[in-house]
């Protein structure tokens, strides 16, 4: 599976800065377009962390959930809450998880500190 499939969009990832999720020792990058190792990263252009679905999930509330629907041409992915009525889909896991946290934050139901603690904690 290629990379790209298995990180946040560039979108996403810089979404998730400006709302304040920490952006250092993170497993991979976004610069230049591309998703990076941390190695490959140039400190001095901008970047910002390519959270993979993992580190989505430790970030997300417990009660959160993904599935996966099989389609004859395209696999769709969905993201929501038992306590919300939202649902998210995407075409990745990674891509659903992220835009179920950037809900979650953008609408107060969890804040960056939380979500900082739980992501140095995994």
């Amino acid at each position: 599976m290629k990379l790209i499939n298995q990180v946040c969009s560039l979108d996403q990832a810089a979404k998730l800065k400006a709302l304040g999720i920490n952006q250092v020792q993170q497993t991979f990058y976004w610069q230049f377009g591309a998703p990076h190792y941390p190695v490959h990263v140039n400190a001095y252009q901008p970047y910002f962390a390519a959270f993979t679905s993992a580190e989505l999930g430790e970030m997300l509330p417990r009660e959160c959930y993904t599935m996966l629907e099989p389609g004859i041409e395209m696999h769709v992915w969905h993201c929501g809450t038992d306590n919300e009525e939202v649902l998210f889909q995407a075409d990745t896991e990674a891509q659903a998880k992220a835009e179920l946290l950037i809900w979650l934050l953008e609408k107060g139901k969890l804040n960056p500190e939380t979500v900082n603690v739980a992501l140095a904690a995994a």
